[in-house]
């Protein structure tokens, strides 16, 4: 949207409004009678657009729609325009999501988060404590739990993958 101009941003926003408000005005002139015109009052909305239809004819539904969409069209127009002009630069689309280099595991509710990013997200904490100057022998400690939880984690992954290689063998069997 950022490579288009801001009259062409006022301009698709203006028509879409005309499409929203012209397929929705009938439903906010039934709730009008319904709330204004005690010929109207206490009916459902069937009844309230029967009865317009019948007393006004289709032109009915959408009488006072021009008074209002003049107001709501180029308000929502400019608050668009304004929107592009002022609002921050941003990037065209997001950016990929990393693809996950885990195999899927059936059975579990998720798939494991992958070591290699667990250890890199780590390292970069280890770094920002470094730098704020946090205690030397705290961060030792840290390293030294990380490390393990590390460790057990690559375990718990290795035996998470033989269950269920052996829940899939066995399935095969039982087929």
């Amino acid at each position: 949207a950022r490579n288009h101009s801001a009259a062409v941003v006022g301009g698709v926003t203006a028509m879409s409004k005309i499409v929203a408000t012209i397929l929705t005005y009938p439903l906010i002139r039934a709730k009008v009678l319904q709330q204004t015109s005690p010929g109207y009052a206490g009916i459902g909305f069937p009844q309230v657009m029967k009865k317009v239809l019948m007393s006004e004819g289709f032109g009915g539904l959408y009488r006072g729609m021009l008074a209002m969409s003049y107001k709501t069209i180029l308000w929502n127009s400019l608050m668009m325009i304004f929107k592009h002009l002022l609002g921050p630069k941003r990037a065209m689309t997001p950016p990929d999501s990393p693809k996950s280099l885990v195999q899927h595991m059936p059975h579990m509710a998720r798939e494991p988060f992958p070591a290699e990013y667990t250890q890199e997200k780590l390292d970069q904490i280890l770094d920002y404590l470094r730098r704020v100057g946090s205690s030397g022998k705290r961060v030792e400690a840290l390293e030294k739990r990380l490390d393990e939880v590390g460790l057990e984690l690559r375990e718990v992954r290795k035996l998470l993958s033989e269950l269920v290689a052996r829940s899939a063998d066995a399935r095969v069997l039982r087929h």
